[in-house]
């Protein structure tokens, strides 16, 4: 019997390292400086192209989350939604329905003394997550197969 107990475990941490990333996994930063409400503009003071609200899933939630949205006009269209542990150990993009689940990386740059912060987040799939952030600016670059988006944020008045 506890043998099979042993085997079944062993069984188990075997499926679970299968499915982990492979990048290594590294301490979590906290994730405060992405909160609040984003905008995308053309040039400064110009027309407003994409929205991002990333905010606190209630008083105790461990995340932040909302929806980063193409602006046409009047138009708000969803392009995908954005969860982001508080404490930085990790995030979820849920486009067209389906979720990839990214976990903290290292950046691939050394980082510079007095920096603004910044996460990095990777999928078992190879896909990558950055936010860099300070001085009430959000740079968010997503990088998904052969697809790179990167997006550039200055903070607006709702949070």
């Amino acid at each position: 019997m506890g043998r099979k107990i042993i085997a079944a475990s062993m069984a188990l941490a075997v499926a679970a390292c299968s499915s982990a990333p492979a990048t290594p996994a590294v301490a979590p930063t906290d994730a405060s400086f992405a909160w609040g409400c984003w905008v995308s503009k053309e040039e400064p003071g110009g027309r407003i192209h994409a929205f991002l609200r990333l905010l606190k899933d209630g008083p105790d939630g461990k995340l932040y989350e909302g929806y980063l949205h193409d602006v046409r006009g009047s138009d708000m269209i969803p392009l995908l939604h954005l969860s982001l542990a508080r404490d930085g150990s990790g995030a979820t993009i849920v486009r067209d329905g389906h979720p990839t689940t990214y976990a903290p990386v290292e950046a691939a740059e050394v980082p510079v003394p007095g920096e603004s912060p910044r996460l990095h987040f990777a999928a078992a799939n190879s896909d990558r997550v950055s936010l860099l952030g300070g001085n009430d600016h959000l740079s968010l670059t997503i990088h998904t197969g052969r697809r790179l988006a990167i997006h550039e944020f200055e903070r607006d008045g709702c949070d």
